[in-house]
């Protein structure tokens, strides 16, 4: 029996968060059994308020518990984020808590799980589904073993969970990574610097140098951060001279706009398209973005591009009460929008 109050309070506050750090990584039955243990054998009866806090979230998790993103929670930023992470079974139920421009390596985290159920989808045996779902159990590039293990369970079974996973799992080889190294002196923490240092010299895989990053003590890939810009920067940096059109592409103007895409996969194709390989994925782009409802941020900014707002109108002989207002924004204040207004209305 605790005697000490202010201890109880502590022993009981410490194993709350370690249980909760045990559901957020996706710890083992056993670890998660005891660390719940800790909880009761601290956390007195008589803390009602916080036995009815942890009841109802411990029932939100295990409700839960089969969805994929939960192992991406650790990457939330903030508190709000990752305690909905933890709660949620869908990636449709995050985006009124987190944002997807504060938390880019969460939701590629979590597409990359979306990804990773599709493959393990097409399973036809529970052996090669289980090998599959390890693949992506670590948001770490697949070991060794794993891949051996996928290999011998799904080849003859599951070809086509195969064949996937190792669409989103292949890696490409660095040319030169020693180049990258001042990217190592833009942090202060020195274990990050050394293990950055250490990777560059040892790995030339790029999933196997993020993979040394994180694990080194640089944190996941944050676009706010230093070392990580400098290496996102580096990846697309050319080192000879062209001109702005052919390095950017004729519509260079909206790319900004494509951090605005709700999905990765918008996100790239948009980069894609404003960039100089419009031909290749334009088709893909209006099919699969322009036309969904969740993009609507992404075309919005498209629009403002395109045609951007204006003062004043003038001149309308359908939409009169538009007239003469000089102070406020239109975007299609012309006399053939106004026929074009007169038209949809008449339909």
């Amino acid at each position: 029996q605790i005697r000490d109050p202010f201890a109880a309070s502590e022993g009981c506050r410490s194993s709350c968060l370690q249980l909760m750090s045990t559901s957020m990584n996706g710890g083992d039955k056993e670890m998660y059994n005891q660390r719940l243990m800790d909880v009761r054998n601290f956390c007195s009866k008589d803390l009602v308020p916080f036995w009815e806090c942890m009841n109802q979230t411990m029932e939100e998790i295990r409700k839960a518990k089969n969805w994929s993103g939960r192992a991406c929670c650790r990457f939330a930023q903030s508190e709000r984020c990752q305690q909905t992470c933890m709660t949620v079974s869908s990636k449709q139920e995050l985006f009124y808590y987190c944002r997807h421009s504060d938390e880019f390596a969460f939701f590629a985290c979590v597409d990359r799980q979306q990804k990773g159920d599709d493959c393990c989808s097409m399973s036809q045996s529970g052996e090669c589904r289980s090998a599959c779902q390890a693949i992506f159990r670590s948001n770490l590039t697949p070991t060794r073993a794993a891949k051996t293990a996928l290999l011998h369970s799904c080849r003859d079974s599951s070809p086509s969970t195969l064949t996937c996973v190792n669409n989103i799992t292949k890696s490409t080889t660095v040319t030169n990574p020693h180049k990258l190294m001042h990217c190592c002196d833009k942090t202060n923490n020195k274990k990050c610097r050394d293990s950055c240092q250490k990777t560059l010299r040892t790995k030339n895989v790029d999933h196997e140098i993020v993979d040394g990053l994180e694990e080194g003590g640089c944190g996941p890939p944050l676009l706010q951060d230093k070392v990580w810009q400098c290496f996102l920067k580096s990846d697309t940096t050319t080192t000879y001279e062209v001109s702005p059109i052919n390095r950017l592409g004729m519509d260079s103007a909206k790319l900004h706009c494509c951090y605005k895409a709700t999905s990765s996969t918008c996100r790239k194709l948009c980069l894609k398209t404003f960039s100089n390989e419009f031909t290749n994925v334009w088709d893909d782009f209006r099919n699969n973005c322009l036309s969904t409802i969740s993009e609507d941020p992404l075309m919005h900014c498209l629009d403002e591009v395109e045609e951007p707002c204006e003062l004043g109108c003038a001149g309308l002989s359908y939409c009169t009460n538009f007239n003469n207002r000089p102070t406020e924004l239109f975007r299609s204040c012309s006399v053939p929008a106004d026929e074009a207004a007169r038209y949809d209305v008449a339909l």
